[in-house]
């Protein structure tokens, strides 16, 4: 537990100081966002919470899946202390809240713990444990089962749009599996090593420098004559280099300094 505070708190929480202190100081610079007490404590406790657009995120908005990734490392936490089969503990449990869903609730913490959306955690536990024994799919065979699911998805995805792990989980389980049979197969360049390990940055990051680039890009062509796909590139050039910048400055020395502490 120690371990995943020390990776994913202390940046978590300077962005979050960052971003209330933006609205505090220049309140436009994030459009119509607006601040919420009750939302700003939630979200340094990765707790639920109704934020100023009426929807259930913390104030940095991409941080929902955070409070999903707390919620499980506490439940499989827990697993890993009274069961030796962790891995059927943490599928009974969020099976069982999953159905719970069913049942007449409509409070904020209900709607958030009881979502399908963490049976996709125990689709990744299952696949880690099959990994991590040494086992797993051919190349071939991987990719036989991600065209497979796409083109269900393709066929039937339309009349099944509301039904999340069917229509994002299971290509994304197809999808994890596939990068995992090919991934010793690839050369990989130091810059998309670099960028893996920056990827927690980046997806922060994100939620300031994608704006930013945008307000400014808006100042220096009034006429609107950049063409959408070079706002695009540029847009992701810059997010990707304050990710690379952020996770320098800020998310190393920060885990370091937690680990020591």
């Amino acid at each position: 537990m120690m371990a995943r505070v020390a990776r994913i708190v202390p940046l978590y929480w300077v962005l979050t100081l960052l971003f209330v202190a933006l609205l505090e100081i220049v309140p436009n610079v994030f459009t119509h966002a607006r601040l919420n007490f009750w939302n700003v404590v939630a979200s340094f406790l990765f707790l639920p919470a109704i934020n100023w657009a009426g929807i259930i995120a913390p104030v940095i908005d991409v941080g929902w899946t955070l409070n999903y990734e707390a919620w499980f490392y506490g439940v499989f936490a827990v697993a890993m202390c009274i069961t030796r089969r962790p891995l059927v503990a943490v599928a009974a449990f969020f099976g069982l809240t999953s159905l719970l869903r069913f049942a007449p609730g409509s409070s904020v913490p209900f709607l958030f713990y009881t979502d399908p959306i963490v049976l996709e955690f125990v689709a990744g536990c299952g696949i880690g444990t099959y990994h991590a024994k040494g086992k797993g799919f051919s190349p071939r065979m991987s990719l036989a089962i991600l065209f497979g699911v796409l083109a269900v998805m393709l066929l039937y995805g339309p009349m099944l749009n509301n039904n999340r792990i069917i229509v994002s989980g299971v290509p994304a389980l197809a999808l994890v599996i596939s990068v995992l049979a090919l991934e010793s197969k690839i050369r990989w360049s130091r810059f998309l090593c670099n960028l893996g390990d920056a990827s927690y940055s980046l997806y922060l990051t994100q939620v300031f420098s994608v704006p930013f680039t945008l307000k400014l890009l808006q100042m220096i062509d009034r006429q609107r004559l950049l063409a959408g796909d070079l706002v695009s590139v540029v847009v992701t050039i810059v997010a990707i280099a304050a990710g690379f910048a952020c996770h320098e400055l800020v998310e190393r020395p920060g885990m370091r300094l937690t680990n020591r502490r």
